[in-house]
Order: C-alpha cells, then sequence, then structure tokens
C-alpha cells in the first residue's frame, strides 16, 4: 500500500467514524430510544463497499475520497431521516 492509498482510507475511515458516531448520538437525543445495529451500522456499509469496490476495479474519475465521504454523510442523513420519522 502506497502513502497516498493510506490517507484515502483514513480521509473515507474517519468520515464514516464520525457519521456512525454522530448518527447514534442524534437518534438517541431525537427519538430516545436506542437505535438498533443495522440502523446504527449503515454509515459502515458504505466503507465496506469502498473498501471492495477498489480491489481490481479501473479508476474511474468519480472514484475519490471525497466523493465516498459526501456518499457517506447522505446515507447518514437518509438513516436520520427515516429513525426519526
Amino acid at each position: 500500500m502506497e502513502l497516498e492509498d493510506a490517507r484515502q482510507d483514513v480521509v473515507v475511515a474517519g468520515t464514516v467514524a464520525g457519521c456512525t458516531i454522530a448518527l447514534t448520538l442524534l437518534i438517541r437525543a431525537g427519538v430516545g430510544t436506542d437505535p438498533g445495529a443495522l440502523i446504527r451500522a449503515s454509515p459502515i456499509g458504505v466503507y465496506a463497499i469502498y473498501l471492495f469496490s477498489r480491489k481490481g476495479t479501473p479508476d474511474l474519475a468519480v472514484d475519490t475520497p471525497r466523493n465516498w465521504a459526501i456518499l457517506t454523510v447522505l446515507v447518514t442523513l437518509a438513516t436520520l431521516a427515516y429513525a426519526v420519522v
């Protein structure tokens, strides 16, 4: 693994970690109950797709850490809306 690949992984992993923690805390504050494990793990699913899609696939122009981080935030917001409503 090269240093640039490691930096990209840290950017996406850090975003996923922050979104996972924020999602759990916001659901607990908004709904007042403990969210289920599947709901809390939704940002981690994006990271799993990120990791497995980068193995042996051609590099695309849209395959950037920034786009994966944005996707993680969008999935987190959609999950939050689903859990609160």
